[in-house]
């Protein structure tokens, strides 16, 4: 008789990616080299302490360095806060051991490498600096304890073991981090397209675009826990997509409950992955289409919604300011995201925007960047619902359901920042080469997919050169 296997265990159906596509691939080996050199420049360009909130999380990963846990940490107090500042007394609250000199230390040698790199000049809403001590004075309220502590354990590792201690060196061996992460997504989003399309060039265009957006590439030279999210959240999608295109396996089941643990244990932005993964666990798929119980799928699909409730609890108790509080604060920022403001604002943070948020790509360049995009995105709705030679379309609406998932994400968070929808963006790169190349036949997609890329190319050189070399060095408290 032949081997029994159980429906969980059943082996894998044949591999159905052609080799051109796989790890062998040398279109991918030069998108990687080029990709790590793209990195590079920006870690080189972008002056310290111009990514978004650097500061505080170079704050959270110093101290964890110095041998502070997120455990026994002292509760906030009025009396508390006479002897240290508002953000100081969080910081202490989240890690334990800390003493108000050390606190008081940190955050002055901070301050002291962002008036020597000239923070206050680049940035237009930042008060003046020359007296700030701390980080209070920076931005009111502003903090990286509420955050979930996995990027700042393992960064904060990194730190000690390369035996640093100058916050200015931390900062450029966090960005090194920021590099590797930015790779890993790169490299995901090729493996996600590649479970979409069997065209090779519209895997290398998806890979490319992540790749080279400039926004996303600038996050190659920040120091903050967004970097790490989208590693995690990137490959979780591609485990879901194998789940929808073969089946469940228990090694499957295994990686996306790692992928996705970490993902809650780095930042409140991975909860977009609950939405795709859970519908991926509905389809019955692969060759084991009919050996997948119902009861089986069931259960799979109660752990991953208790997964996602416990990690809920758990950034609430945080004090985690992406969790709505109050019914009245979750009206509140509905009622934010329902105005065209708000997505204004998102796009243009997508898009372009430097110096902490404070200046802009030139709005030529947003009109027409936003009309490629659309056309991109109106391409994918054709292809789901006409069938394209190449295209597997559950897949290709799990990218798209999990791209749904995060900007609504984005509006329940009350905070139109571009960063927050990253952790879907190998996501949002597929949707974007398919919509552009699957209706065309598929003799054109080759040429068409290098004018895309080349045309990739001529906009990141644009912002390069326009806006981030122009705004961080050319200029000057303008």
């Amino acid at each position: 008789m032949p081997q029994e296997h159980s429906p969980i265990e059943a082996p894998a159906p044949p591999e159905t990616v052609p080799p051109a596509r796989g790890a062998g691939n040398p279109h991918l080996r030069l998108l990687l080299v080029a990709a790590f050199l793209h990195g590079l420049a920006f870690v080189l360009l972008l002056p310290p302490w111009m990514g978004e909130d650097e500061p505080w999380h170079v704050e959270y990963a110093h101290h964890i360095a110095d041998g502070h846990l997120p455990v026994d940490g002292q509760a906030m107090t009025l009396e508390g806060l006479e002897e240290v500042s508002h953000s100081q007394m969080q910081m202490r609250r989240e890690l334990g051991g800390l003493e108000t000199a050390e606190l008081a230390a940190t955050q002055h040698d901070i301050l002291e490498s962002m008036r020597a790199n000239h923070f206050w000049a680049r940035v237009d809403w930042a008060s003046w600096g020359g007296g700030a001590e701390t980080f209070d004075q920076v931005a009111p309220d502003l903090t990286a304890a509420h955050q979930p502590p996995l990027y700042y354990l393992l960064s904060g590792q990194v730190l000690r073991l390369l035996g640093s201690g100058d916050v200015e060196r931390e900062m450029w061996i966090e960005r090194g981090l920021s590099l590797l992460a930015y790779l890993a997504v790169v490299l995901a989003a090729y493996a996600l397209a590649s479970r979409v399309s069997d065209d090779p060039w519209i895997a290398i265009t998806a890979a490319a675009l992540v790749a080279w957006w400039p926004m996303h590439a600038r996050q190659a030279a920040v120091a903050n826990n967004d970097v790490l999210v989208k590693v995690f959240t990137a490959w979780a999608l591609v485990m879901g997509a194998e789940l929808a295109r073969s089946g469940i396996t228990t090694k499957r089941i295994a990686w996306i409950v790692v992928l996705c643990v970490a993902g809650f244990a780095t930042k409140t932005t991975a909860a977009g992955v609950v939405a795709p993964i859970g519908l991926a666990l509905l389809w019955r798929g692969g060759q084991r289409a009919g050996t997948m119980g119902w009861k089986v799928r069931a259960g799979l699909i109660l752990g991953l919604a208790s997964l996602a409730g416990l990690t809920l609890v758990m950034w609430f108790n945080s004090s985690n300011p992406a969790v709505p509080h109050s019914v009245a604060n979750l009206k509140g920022r509905i009622q934010t995201a329902l105005a065209p403001e708000f997505w204004s604002e998102f796009s243009r943070t997508t898009v372009g925007a430097f110096n902490w948020y404070s200046r802009d790509l030139a709005s030529g360049v947003h009109v027409a960047v936003r009309f490629g995009l659309l056309l991109g995105l109106a391409g994918a709705a054709l292809a789901l619902v006409v069938k394209r030679s190449g295209i597997d379309r559950r897949v290709l609406f799990f990218c798209a359901l999990a791209a749904i998932t995060q900007i609504a994400l984005v509006g329940l968070r009350g905070v139109a920042a571009g960063r927050y929808m990253m952790p879907m963006i190998t996501a949002f790169g597929v949707l974007l080469a398919v919509g552009w190349m699957a209706v065309l036949p598929e003799g054109w997609r080759r040429r068409v997919g290098a004018l895309l890329i080349t045309a990739l190319l001529i906009f990141d050189g644009i912002f390069i050169t326009t806006g981030l070399i122009w705004n961080q060095y050319g200029v000057w408290g303008s």
